[in-house]
């Protein structure tokens, strides 16, 4: 079976999580509209009930901090360089008073400090601290506990390719004529 990029301390992480279960929701199925086409409808599915099954791992974590899925998910974008919080509400497509309110949980949480630019002192950075690094560490290898062992059962040409349709399908733009 092909091994996918795992690091040795995340096995030994996830080893000793129980393993996450994936259902298919089948009664969305039924709710389907005779209007979307079925292609479009089971793509969505696919993508819902991947990130259903993310948040109900996460879910132990965000009652514990209080945080909301959207909150967790944050750390991930500072720590990707999504550092403002005007770059946050433009990435969520959030007004600007909700990512307050998710920045004020993730500073009281002592996961996140604001700073003011040294260049421009009216512009605040976000910056994860030592809890929050270790916190998004400690994300990661639930994420990676789920998807690894299904994704090391995938030959690796096979992988790359279902990576590549899935960027042509969400990301490029449609050809026209």
């Amino acid at each position: 079976m092909p091994k996918h990029k795992q690091d040795s301390e995340g096995d030994a992480r996830s080893s000793a999580r129980s393993k996450p279960s994936f259902r298919r929701l089948t009664y969305v199925g039924k709710l389907r509209d005779e209007r979307l086409n079925s292609d479009v409808n089971e793509i969505l599915e696919i993508i819902a009930d991947a990130q259903r099954g993310v948040d109900r791992q996460l879910k132990n974590l965000a009652r514990r901090t209080k945080l909301s899925p959207r909150g967790i998910y944050t750390l991930s974008l500072i720590n990707a360089g999504l550092d403002r919080p005007s770059l946050l509400v433009e990435y969520f497509d959030s007004l600007p008073s909700t990512m307050t309110v998710e920045t004020d949980r993730l500073v009281e949480a002592g996961l996140i400090v604001r700073k003011h630019d040294p260049a421009d002192r009216r512009i605040i950075r976000l910056e994860l601290t030592r809890k929050g690094n270790k916190f998004r560490e400690e994300i990661m290898d639930i994420v990676n506990a789920m998807y690894l062992p299904r994704i090391n059962q995938i030959p690796e040409k096979e992988l790359r390719t279902c990576i590549e349709i899935m960027k042509r399908i969400v990301y490029q733009e449609p050809e026209t004529e």
